[in-house]
């Protein structure tokens, strides 16, 4: 398997070996990327796509389907939809903003508080069990083990 294959295909199966280091890659070109102020932003989401390919090959070495990355994603959007209905009952149902309980005003905070954790963690230890669960022993649906070339 090739550098273009590895980064930019989803098709095959990779170890956990070369996942960890081929993410570790991936995570240190999205930090430098972003050092630069405008052209960083503009590509940091072209940075993505790498680290998409070797997650779905991670989640074929597992027998599943690439589908399963959009898992954490799910939660994310569930946790920003609570949020944003606590903030509406903490206003009082809407437009009202002297309205509502303390007590939910209480759990909007707590949530609010929060939510950088879960939407800054929750991709982040996906990736990290996708890396760390070893995958299916020989071949599966998505095909054999990839194994290093001898030099």
């Amino acid at each position: 398997m090739g550098w273009v294959k590895l980064f930019l295909s989803p098709h095959g199966r990779i170890g956990m070996r070369i996942y960890a280091a081929a993410m570790v890659g991936v995570i240190v070109v999205q930090v430098f990327s972003l050092a630069l102020p405008v052209v960083g932003l503009l590509i940091f989401p072209l940075l993505n796509y790498p680290g998409l390919c070797l997650a779905v090959k991670r989640l074929h070495d597992w027998n599943r389907s690439g589908f399963w990355m959009i898992a954490p994603y799910v939660v994310i959007t569930g946790y920003i939809l609570t949020l944003f209905w606590y903030a509406l009952i903490t206003m009082g149902g809407g437009g009202n903003f002297s309205g509502g309980s303390p007590e939910n005003g209480r759990i909007g905070r707590a949530l609010a508080h929060n939510a950088g954790y879960v939407l800054f963690l929750m991709p982040i230890l996906f990736l990290a069990l996708i890396g760390m669960v070893p995958g299916s022993l020989g071949a599966n649906r998505f095909g054999i083990p990839w194994q290093p070339r001898a030099v």
